[in-house]
């Protein structure tokens, strides 16, 4: 990963821009707040030999998705369609 990131970097230009890097480090690997220290369980539950994803509730999760693609209200896929058969694209 910390290959990939360096690449990224370069790529854009970014890669001795220090103070960025620095946030980005404490975003994801900071103490209390950051991204990966609050996944640890969760990575390493995914390592078990036993392990299968129908294993945790993911309920809460799939219904913000369906929420997010399919409501009427602001669903983007149901705006999407709505959109396109509004103009008569098929």
């Amino acid at each position: 990963m910390a290959y990939f990131q360096t690449r990224l970097l370069a790529a854009d230009g970014q890669l001795f821009n220090v103070r960025q890097n620095i946030k980005g480090f404490r975003f994801l690997f900071g103490y209390k707040k950051g991204l990966f220290p609050k996944l640890i369980p969760q990575f390493f539950d995914f390592f078990r030999k036993d392990f299968h994803p129908s294993q945790h509730d993911t309920t809460a999760l799939l219904e913000q998705w369906r929420t997010l693609l399919f409501s009427k209200d602001e669903g983007i896929l149901y705006q999407q369609v709505k959109n396109k058969a509004a103009v008569g694209l098929h």
